[in-house]
Order: C-alpha cells, then sequence, then structure tokens
C-alpha cells in the first residue's frame, strides 16, 4: 500500500459516472423459484483496463479541454445452494451444479481529470487508486444492479456487503 503515491491522484480524479457495459446472467435449469433452501453469494470483481480520452469544447473565451478517465471493471456474483457443506473459502472452485445464478455484469467507471493530463498521474498512485478507490465508486451500482437482476429473475436476493476504503486510503483533512 502506497499512500504517498496514492496522494499524488486523488486530489485529480472526481468520479463523473458509473454505469454497466455488459450484463450476462443465467439460471440453473433445475432451480424453481418456489424452492427453498440455504445459499450464499460469491462475489469476484478485477479491474479489466484503463483508457483515456480528450474532449476539445470550443467557445468564445477560448477552446476547452476535459480530459477524461475510463475503468473498465468485470465483476461476477454468483448465488450458490450450499446444502450440508459449509461454505468454501474465496480461493475454492464452487460446485458447478450447485450455483443458481451466474451473473457476470461490466462496468465502466469515468472520472474528470482535474490539473494535469491523465498521462502526468503518478502510475503507482493510479495501481492503488484502481485497487481502493474506484471499487468504492463502483459498488453501490453494482449491488444495486446485481440485486435488482437477481429479483427480476426471481432468484434469492443475493448479499451484497458494503465496500470501504480503508482510513490510510482516503484523502487526508485539510
Amino acid at each position: 500500500m502506497n499512500n504517498e503515491a496514492l496522494n499524488k491522484v486523488l486530489d485529480h480524479l472526481h468520479v463523473q459516472a458509473v454505469y454497466p457495459t455488459r450484463i450476462a446472467g443465467e439460471v440453473a435449469p433445475w432451480f424453481d423459484r418456489r424452492q427453498t433452501f440455504d445459499s450464499f453469494t460469491r462475489v469476484n470483481w478485477m479491474t479489466s483496463e484503463v483508457s483515456a480520452e480528450e474532449i476539445q469544447f470550443s467557445n468564445p473565451a477560448g477552446d476547452q479541454v476535459l480530459y477524461l478517465l475510463k475503468f473498465l471493471a468485470k465483476t461476477r456474483t454468483s448465488i450458490v445452494r450450499s446444502g450440508d457443506v459449509s461454505v468454501p473459502g474465496d480461493q475454492e472452485e464452487l460446485n458447478e451444479s450447485d450455483i443458481v445464478l451466474a451473473l457476470n455484469v461490466d462496468f465502466a467507471v469515468e472520472y474528470a481529470v482535474i490539473g494535469c493530463k491523465p498521462e502526468e498521474l503518478n502510475p503507482e498512485g493510479m495501481a492503488e487508486f484502481a485497487t481502493h478507490n474506484m471499487p468504492y465508486h463502483l459498488w453501490p451500482y453494482y449491488r444495486q444492479t446485481v440485486q435488482d437482476l437477481a429479483l427480476r429473475m426471481q432468484v434469492p436476493i443475493p448479499t451484497i456487503p458494503s465496500f470501504r476504503v480503508n482510513e490510510s486510503h482516503q484523502p487526508k483533512k485539510k
């Protein structure tokens, strides 16, 4: 964890939009919404890529340039029938025959870059931001999307905890 590097980028990135770019879900053919059984939720996510954009605006006072960074995040949510066995650890493979819902949702998280150009941002700080801060901005949208889709697909509603950024990754109070 490199707080010094993170602090070099925090003041420059301002969240603008979070939205899904791809949704794919599959309910197990054996599942009947009238069934009752114990289940658990497995959540996996990763940042897949970061891209920069430049938008130029013309106005009487002179041209202005807006710099944007777009983080793409891939999420996978599984609702799994637990039965008589304990919940497997996060690194353990799931029994495919027990997966009620496999839901893959990709998101874009866009930031305005203020006070510098995207290529001037500290690479180490960007890595820290992508690991800790971007997911914090993504999480409420992810949670709402996944829970809404599960409700619509009439499967058990997944339990998605709140996401917290470690205090060490929050901006220093001025």
